[in-house]
């Protein structure tokens, strides 16, 4: 009794998996041809006149099972573990690579659907691995692409915004809803006999009284709603989030006065301050005359002798 447990326990232990290909046909074939034989040969040597009506039964019952019974034998053999194969893969093809069969410890010799799932589980381990590894190379590659483009748009010397930026932040500014009822006001600076500063003091002197000027228009900018930028040389910029041109004026009063009191030999500042205006003609041409509107005030100013400012539309001494 005891050796017959052991030999159970073992059997279940081996095939807790499940049953091999071969394991299971030999199981259909013992059930389906060795029991309806042996049972006609008990009843052919006890009761000879029923064998026929036996025969016939089984023949009567093959046709009628038939469908299902192929059907049954099919998903016993193959199928049951090629539709969770199946289910494994497309739940890997999704993107989800966490997933694995449930499987018991490894066996010396295990069937084939068995050896076939413990493959795939590696698979599943190995594309997570690897794409854990992508991921974390393509979250380094996108730091380092946000990297080189924030260098790309700002001005080395006085890290403001350069032309392209401030152009960049002016289109998703104007592109915003939420700034579609805000007004927009651009001021634009312009400093005065700044080559006479270059050509008496040198071009260290000038790069310093560029820095100087960088840092008066951030600290007369709200961080978070306002972006000075160098346009270029020694052109300089504001742009103002919500801001109406008079409210921007009042804060180009202030600039000319900070620059006043560090500036270098007899340069002023010009500004032009313009508020910017949307058309049907579209994004493209409004922002071209938002800008040429403040350049042209800027370039008023100067004429006019400089250290002032000029809205557009309008000269204020």
């Amino acid at each position: 009794m005891e050796v017959k447990m052991y030999s159970l326990s073992k059997f279940i232990s081996r095939h807790r998996g499940g049953l091999s290909v071969t394991s299971r046909v030999r199981l259909l074939i013992t059930v389906l041809v060795i029991f309806p034989s042996t049972g006609a040969l008990i009843l052919l040597e006890t009761n000879p006149e029923k064998m026929s009506l036996y025969l016939a039964g089984l023949m009567v019952s093959g046709v009628i099972l038939m469908v299902p019974l192929s059907s049954l034998i099919s998903y016993l053999l193959v199928l049951k573990d090629m539709k969770e194969v199946e289910k494994f893969c497309n739940i890997v093809k999704s993107g989800s690579c966490d997933t694995r069969f449930e499987l018991p410890p490894e066996q010396d010799k295990e069937h084939e659907f068995m050896v076939l799932k413990r493959n795939l589980n590696w698979m599943a381990h190995a594309i997570a691995i690897r794409e854990a590894s992508l991921k974390k190379e393509l979250a380094t590659t996108s730091r380092e692409k946000d990297r080189f483009m924030s260098y790309s748009m700002l001005d080395p010397l006085t890290g403001l915004f350069n032309r392209r930026g401030f152009e960049t932040r002016l289109e998703e500014i104007i592109g915003d809803r939420r700034f579609a009822r805000k007004p927009i006001t651009l001021m634009f600076l312009d400093a005065d006999k700044f080559k006479e500063v270059n050509d008496t003091f040198g071009h260290q002197a000038g790069d310093e009284l560029l820095c100087r000027l960088g840092k008066i228009l951030q600290q007369n900018s709200r961080s978070q709603d306002d972006i000075p930028f160098r346009f270029g040389g020694d052109e300089f910029g504001v742009l103002f989030v919500g801001l109406e041109a008079q409210q921007a004026f009042d804060i180009a009063v202030r600039i000319i006065h900070a620059y006043n009191e560090v500036r270098m030999g007899d340069t002023t500042l010009s500004i032009g301050i313009a508020e910017y205006v949307r058309s049907k003609e579209g994004f493209r041409k409004d922002s071209a005359r938002f800008i040429n509107q403040a350049d042209s005030a800027a370039y008023q100013a100067k004429n006019q002798g400089g250290d002032r400012v000029v809205m557009a539309g309008q000269t204020v001494e």
